[in-house]
């Protein structure tokens, strides 16, 4: 195996991990209340997304962002079959 496939395989590994754990600590709150509200989800992950960049050094933040949302599709793709009942969002007055 190359130097190249095993941290990519490092990277997968550790990033399943994480989004376990992250997809644990979501279910483990929702016990106290009826359901968490998207909007809240939401909020939490883009403010962990912030304090994350904000520890990358500026010189790398920018391309660490493209190379988040250029994982974003595929990972919404992965996670349309596994996913839950979602509540309504309402955005600006807009429901989607």
């Amino acid at each position: 195996m190359s130097a190249k496939e095993a941290y990519r395989r490092e990277q997968s590994r550790q990033t399943q991990i994480i989004t376990d754990a992250i997809n644990k600590a979501i279910t483990d709150t929702a016990t106290q209340f009826e359901a968490p509200m998207m909007n809240a989800v939401a909020g939490a992950l883009v403010a962990a997304q912030g304090h994350m960049l904000a520890s990358v050094p500026k010189a790398h933040r920018k391309a660490m962002q493209s190379a988040m949302a250029k994982q974003l599709p595929r990972a919404i793709a992965s996670a349309k079959g596994s996913a839950s009942i979602a509540q309504t969002v309402t955005i600006g007055g807009k429901t989607h």
